[in-house]
């Protein structure tokens, strides 16, 4: 059940709430350091101002960049203008602030019900790693990060992970016969040609040549 509030959408306590499908971030087709962070962003685990006063520090909770609110996951990389700028009018063209569940768990949740495409989900956590960047660059180094600049470098992180996986990773099968039974394995190598796993069974039964390899194919996968 949502109740409208000052324009935007808010779930109420009553509503049902999916837990988060965590193979969004494990199995997008993203960089290690993308998917830690994304992690951390659902866990509440970023050391965003709020989270850094619940830890005891003495910080300012204020939103650094433009002292709008205080610094919450959820204004960070929802909320704030510059964010919310960032996601509705590039690529996904996302009302970021037009729902507000209280939390960015909370948001992610309802918004993977909506949005099933991992492909949407790549490109969305490459954009809020870019955000995050963009907050960093701003605390620590004192500069102003363009939105164009961060479109380009998420876009950038999704071609160069899948185009590193192909060029990497190379899967050797093969299919051996002896009379009923038929052996298949196979050996994923990286780029330098050592093994990074293997995988060998047996089955029972009597293949023509072709159809033995794509037997050992389709299991090696």
């Amino acid at each position: 059940m949502l109740i409208e509030e000052d324009g935007r959408c808010k779930a109420s306590s009553s509503a049902g709430q999916s837990p988060y499908k965590w193979q969004n971030i494990w199995h997008a087709g993203l960089p290690p350091k993308v998917k830690l962070f994304a992690w951390r962003s659902v866990w509440e685990g970023l050391p965003v101002m709020s989270r850094l006063v619940a830890r005891g520090m003495q910080v300012d909770t204020i939103f650094p960049m433009y002292g709008e609110g205080e610094e919450t996951t959820a204004h960070m990389i929802l909320e704030c203008r510059a964010a919310s700028s960032i996601w509705r009018h590039y690529v996904l063209r996302l009302d970021t602030r037009q729902v507000d569940m209280g939390s960015f768990r909370g948001w992610c949740c309802l918004m993977q019900d909506k949005y099933k495409d991992s492909k949407w989900w790549d490109v969305f956590w490459s954009i809020a790693w870019g955000i995050w960047l963009k907050r960093n660059i701003w605390i620590f180094e004192k500069k102003e990060r363009r939105e164009s600049d961060i479109l380009y470098k998420a876009m950038g992180l999704i071609g160069e992970y899948e185009e590193e996986n192909l060029r990497e990773n190379i899967l050797n099968t093969n299919a051996a016969f002896h009379g009923q039974i038929l052996g298949i394995g196979g050996v994923l190598r990286d780029d330098s040609g050592a093994a990074v796993v293997a995988y060998c069974s047996t089955k029972k039964g009597s293949f023509a040549v072709d159809v033995g390899e794509a037997i050992a194919m389709r299991a090696s996968l």
